[in-house]
């Protein structure tokens, strides 16, 4: 079996997985919602595993780092992936159209980073060193405070 599909299997067995759990949560909890509600509860509880993440990784710099714990970051990843599919299934994307939109998506933002895109903004520039540089291409003078 090809890699491709190997992967694309294991996207379609998530997606089975993640129907079959939200049909229990909606039968044990007596949850009929609207697409549109689902959609913005999923999207609500989305962003809350998100922020799950980011307490996960330090991302407060004013407090002292934590240890890091990578499994518990795999399972905060998982939670986000969960909620990430139950939203798609809501709103009527399956395995297949996800993979052919992602698919689609890749080779446009590959192209754009290649200055192959119609849309001005993308295109790498030679690094030149240094952020004076970086924010001369920018076009700006940044979050430098004065001297």
């Amino acid at each position: 079996m090809a890699e491709a599909e190997r992967v694309h299997d294991r996207l379609a067995d998530i997606f089975l997985r993640q129907a079959e759990l939200d049909g229990e949560i909606a039968r044990l909890r007596a949850l009929d919602f609207p697409p549109e509600v689902w959609a913005e509860k999923l999207s609500i509880a989305l962003i809350a595993e998100l922020i799950e993440v980011l307490e996960a990784l330090n991302f407060k710099w004013w407090k002292n780092p934590h240890p890091v714990d990578g499994a518990a970051i795999q399972e905060e990843l998982a939670d986000v992936l969960h909620f990430f599919v139950s939203l798609c299934l809501h709103l009527g994307v399956g395995p297949d159209e996800l993979y052919e939109a992602y698919v689609r998506k890749q080779r446009e933002n590959l192209a754009r980073q290649h200055g192959r895109s119609g849309r001005p903004g993308y295109a790498a520039l030679p690094p030149r060193g240094g952020e004076a540089d970086a924010l001369e291409r920018a076009g700006g003078e940044g979050d430098r405070q004065p001297a």
